[in-house]
């Protein structure tokens, strides 16, 4: 494009527009040419001027300034639904001190102090996994480069000491993945590194990764979905290099170099240089002036990147050399590894390096804010700028299928239209209420993303969303207890789910499909009960699938050899409860609340879907079943009664089956149970115990063998003798009625050909 001005009054100046101009972002070179009467010096009429071009979605603007002067620290922005912060770690304070930590309330544009670092640092890493902060490594005062890690837990505002790293580094850069913390590059005091060590929040442990293509310290770095990118920082020099690492394993890192490396900072007019606009002075000498100085192309040094959306990150300020000033113009990028694209946005308004810096996000807005660090003329500052952008517009299809009546579902994204109900699920029954779980049932009629709900349909329905919002992957909240929940647009494996604190899901997630199932995936628009063991923690919000885990199986959660009680109602809805056999955990068989009124359910008395039988009387519960019901039973024998023992009193064989036809007959009584397969020598504790005046005492043989069950009292003398006969293979009760004994300890003994078992008993009277 060319635009030509005539007839200048000397010393007049002009703006100059090009209005044809369509490029795209990136640099561009404008030539002035002057023919001015009287000219002295002809070598000087053509002068050639950079003009920088950016996207102009995203603007700049400033924030409270940071409490005091800082430079060299490190910080981390943390997003959990409506709460947007920044936690700012150490540094080179003007108060000397470097153990001074700040947190940065987005919304409200507040700085407010929070514990400080039990020690002083500075030039170090951080790195966020759910509600804690980690400092890692970095020097002290003294320039002593340390190997300490210390954690920082958002809720209770205090700092604990962890695994150290292996070695102390400085100019350090860390990024989180899940569970993990990756730990790029440094100077270990005599040489830069490309060391990459991977921290285990779960186990606190630290191992050696991959490492990176070459020595950085100094540069940019974050995680993109699976990919860990480094961006610049010092190596041999000043450098300009783009290293994308993607992660196939925890530790395991195939790492290349980006093609297209950093542009860098571009030397630009002074005064405007908007959009598409460029602003020149018609004065050669002005221009030799302002063009003294060249940077190398796209060198930077002294910045941090940030994640930026689910597919990029963002880089903003720096300096292009080693000198302490910050590059003028501050150059603000977005790059996408996935496309290996760069793309330029606004300068930042005050240039900076060294300063610390994080994202945080809002729903579909995200915010960079940058504090602190060094200006272009090399003087410590505490300005905060924040760079806002938009990220909308990305879509997935739906798909959801429910079965007639009720079922459990979630939203894992938003309607382009509303949140209603009715919205999402049109085929729901209108006579009944979408129920959401919050330590009881409520009725909502409005849907939140990774909510889950009770909905009740007409029939059996299909839901297809062409175009569903994809939301931020916020971590998803859990209340200790039960939590009824959905996820995002990404399905994951039960057995992958990360949380924060890790470990805390001890027992089955479920599922319901005519009845409670153990689930193996947490698909998009399905809700799930999950149960923490603790108050505040959250499951971790992936923005991608999680990485598979080599020789991680599914674990068997139902022993084959068990027995089987199978109920079917008239509808033909079957559901399982087991038996047990040997010793087990049953707490992890714990089933999840019962479902609003008159929906189908079963289990037993306890909650759970797997019992003992053979330890005490169970009962089973049953509701929302169509009559007549079926009970079959598999791999064992049992008794059943009704509650009040006056409608059924049957013995089932494996294979065999009951009927029940009266709808008023709700909770059914297992008096005894014997799991017909594998059994061993054993003799179980007496039930109950103390006891008064009866007992019930339980033994096994795993052949036909002579056996004797015999009562002793303290002395040694024998009080009575319940069994003293051949017994063939299997699991037996007998009954002591002590009626006619004093109060007191009693000694009982089994003996066979084979085993001989002695137990304690107490009767108190």
């Amino acid at each position: 494009s060319t635009k030509t001005v005539t007839a200048l009054v000397g010393g007049a100046e002009e703006q100059v527009t090009f209005d044809n101009f369509t490029g795209t972002t990136g640099a561009y070179t404008v030539t002035v040419t002057t023919l001015l009467i009287g000219d002295e010096d002809a070598s000087n009429d053509s002068k050639t001027q950079s003009l920088y071009v950016w996207d102009a979605d995203g603007t700049w603007s400033t924030g409270a300034n940071y409490p005091q002067n800082v430079y060299l620290g490190s910080a981390q922005g943390y997003s959990n639904g409506s709460i947007n912060k920044l936690f700012s770690v150490g540094g080179i304070t003007a108060s000397g001190l470097e153990t001074e930590c700040y947190e940065y309330d987005v919304p409200t544009d507040t700085w407010t102090p929070i514990a400080s670092l039990p020690v002083d640092r500075d030039r170090h890493a951080t790195a966020l996994v759910g509600d804690f902060v980690y400092q890692i490594g970095g020097y002290t005062i003294g320039d002593v480069i340390q190997s300490t890690v210390y954690k920082y837990d958002i809720a209770l505002d205090t700092w604990t000491l962890v695994s150290p790293l292996p070695v102390p580094i400085g100019w350090n850069k860390a990024v989180a993945h899940g569970n993990y913390i990756y730990h790029a590059g440094g100077y270990d005091g005599t040489n830069v590194l490309a060391d990459v060590y991977v921290y285990d929040v779960g186990t606190d442990t630290w191992t050696a990764a991959t490492p990176m293509p070459a020595e950085r310290f100094g540069g940019a770095f974050s995680v993109v979905g699976d990919q860990l990118v480094y961006v610049g920082g010092a190596g041999g020099g000043i450098e300009e290099t783009v290293f994308v690492g993607t992660i196939t394993a925890p530790g395991v890192i195939s790492w290349v170099t980006a093609a297209k490396p950093f542009p860098g900072a571009q030397k630009i007019s002074y005064g405007n240089n908007d959009n598409l606009t460029g602003r020149l002075v018609s004065s050669s000498a002005f221009i030799k002036g302002i063009l003294t100085e060249s940077y190398p192309p796209g060198s930077m040094y002294r910045f941090d990147g940030a994640p930026w959306g689910s597919d990029a990150m963002i880089v903003a300020g720096g300096s292009p050399s080693s000198s302490w000033a910050a590059a003028d113009p501050n150059p603000c990028y977005i790059y996408k590894p996935a496309t290996d694209e760069w793309i330029s946005k606004e300068n930042v308004l005050a240039p900076v390096t060294a300063a610390s810096s994080g994202s945080v996000y809002d729903g579909s807005t995200w915010k960079l804010i940058l504090t602190g660090g060094i200006n272009e003329a090399g003087v410590l500052g505490d300005t905060t700028q924040i760079f806002t952008q938009t990220l909308g517009g990305s879509t997935f299809p739906l798909t959801v299928s429910v079965a007639n009546g009720w079922n459990m579902v979630s939203v894992p994204g938003l309607h382009p239209t509303n949140q209603n109900v009715t919205t999402w699920w049109p085929g729901k029954d209108p006579g009944a209420s979408v129920f959401k779980y919050s330590g009881g049932y409520s009725a909502v009629t409005t849907t939140t993303p990774t909510e889950g709900y009770w909905l009740k349909n007409v029939g059996p329905q299909v839901y297809n969303y062409s175009a569903i919002q994809i939301v931020t992957h916020n971590n998803v909240p859990l209340a200790q207890g039960w939590n009824l929940i959905g996820l995002y647009e990404v399905t994951e494996p039960t057995a992958t789910l990360q949380t924060s604190p890790p470990g805390i899901i001890t027992t089955t997630i479920f599922e319901y499909s005519g009845g409670y199932n153990p689930a193996v995936n947490i698909v998009p628009g399905y809700g799930y009960w999950v149960k923490s063991d603790v108050a505040g923690g959250s499951i971790i919000g992936l923005t991608s699938p999680p990485l598979s885990k080599d020789g991680v199986e599914a674990v068997e959660l139902f022993n084959k050899d068990w027995g089987k009680i199978i109920i079917t109602d008239n509808a033909g809805i079957s559901y399982t409860l087991y038996a047990v056999n040997g010793e087990v955990d049953l707490n992890k068989y714990e089933l999840p609340p019962a479902p609003p009124s008159g929906v189908f359910d079963i289990r037993f008395g306890s909650g759970r879907i797997a019992e003992d039988i053979n330890s005490s009387i169970q009962s089973i519960l049953m509701s929302g079943l169509e009559y007549p019901v079926k009970v079959r039973v598999e791999n064992m024998n049992i008794t059943l009664q009704d509650e009040s023992g006056t409608k059924i009193n049957a013995e089932l064989k494996p294979g065999e089956e009951l009927a029940i036809d009266n709808s008023s007959i709700n909770k059914l009584l297992v008096l005894s149970g014997e799991i017909v397969g594998p059994i061993e020598y054993a003799l179980d504790q007496n039930y109950p115990n103390p006891f008064n005046p009866a007992t019930t005492i339980k033994f096994s043989v795993p052949e036909a063998t002579n056996v004797t069950l015999i009562i002793y009292n303290t002395l040694g003398q024998k009080v009575t003798e319940l069994v003293n006969t051949e017994l063939e293979a299997g699991n037996y009760s007998y009954q002591w009625d002590a009626g006619n004994v004093a109060t007191g300890m009693y000694i009982y003994e089994l003996r066979t050909d084979k085993f001989v078992s002695v137990k304690k008993m107490v009767l108190m009277k």
